[in-house]
């Protein structure tokens, strides 16, 4: 809303031509609004204090792993084990390499994983500048472990979730229900 306003408020000087008077009247709208926002929400600093333990930091490394390895445990073949996978490595590039969650949703095969070495190499997550928010290039190697997860998902789990010749890495249709899962994922207590 204050980005608005603030727009609003150029358009009228540089291209309506309010009168000073007129100008003043829309700068006190805006300024009504509240002073602009910068860095992270009280509720996203609480939540983030939670990883000032150690304990806390330990388990939220570890999930992926323990996600996968419980996924592989349990797996009948089905699309719910999938998802669990696709959760998993979506946590672990996460964690390897942050992003916001739109550009996560929308890597691609083709596009985004870069393999220097050939198929059996190093692993980056490139996102080009033009694809972000603030138009900064991402790029992240990946370690080996976050490597091999990617490529069992890719081989064993993700077929079950997308067309063989879709390339978004996390699935097609019912990459909503992985995402859905992931935003509202609670740990057990």
């Amino acid at each position: 809303m204050r980005d608005l306003a603030k727009a609003l408020v150029l358009i009228a000087k540089d291209w309506v031509g309010f009168d000073q008077a007129q100008l003043d009247q829309l700068k006190g709208l805006h300024r009504r609004l509240g002073p602009e926002r910068s860095g992270l929400t009280e509720k996203n600093r609480a939540a983030l204090r939670q990883l000032d333990d150690d304990r806390n930091k330990a388990l939220l490394i570890r999930l992926p792993q323990r996600l996968f390895d419980e996924a592989c445990r349990k797996d009948r073949g089905d699309i719910r084990t999938a998802v669990t996978v696709q959760i998993a490595l979506a946590i672990e590039l996460l964690l390897m390499a942050p992003m916001r969650m739109g550009n996560l949703i929308n890597l691609r095969l083709d596009r985004h994983v870069v393999r220097p070495g050939g198929k059996h190499g190093p692993v980056h997550l490139v996102v080009p500048g033009t694809e972000t928010k603030n138009g900064e290039e991402i790029e992240y190697p990946l370690p080996s472990e976050s490597r091999e997860l990617l490529e069992e998902y890719l081989k064993r789990f993700r077929p079950r979730l997308a067309p063989e010749d879709y390339d978004a890495i996390l699935g097609q249709e019912r990459q909503r229900l992985a995402m859905h899962v992931l935003d509202n994922w609670k740990p057990r207590k």
